[in-house]
């Protein structure tokens, strides 16, 4: 494979994902640390759907929605990283 070409177009590319594990998190979710408490939060409910919470953490899951954060597609990620594009300074060299 020439360096800075993509395995799956030919394309020049920044990236290629080989393989993945959950959904990214949502927007505005409040960064890692946000993202990591809805997590929690989700196993939580999951673990115990008749546990009482509080009313931040109900209008959380309300915001949610059905995400689902075991959601994984290689296809769309690699659909995502192809629109960002190699700058012409990279092209040539094997980063």
């Amino acid at each position: 494979m020439e360096a800075g070409k993509g395995v799956f177009s030919g394309k020049k590319r920044a990236a290629v994902c080989m393989g993945g594990a959950m959904c990214v998190p949502p927007e505005d979710c409040g960064g890692v640390y946000g993202y990591q408490e809805l997590l929690e939060l989700r196993a939580r409910r999951a673990k115990n759907p008749n546990a009482r919470l509080n009313a931040a953490d109900r209008e959380r899951l309300a915001w949610l929605g059905e995400w689902d954060t075991d959601w994984f597609d290689l296809s769309t990620a690699n659909t995502e990283l192809g629109k960002v594009r190699v700058k012409k300074a990279l092209e040539g060299r094997v980063v």
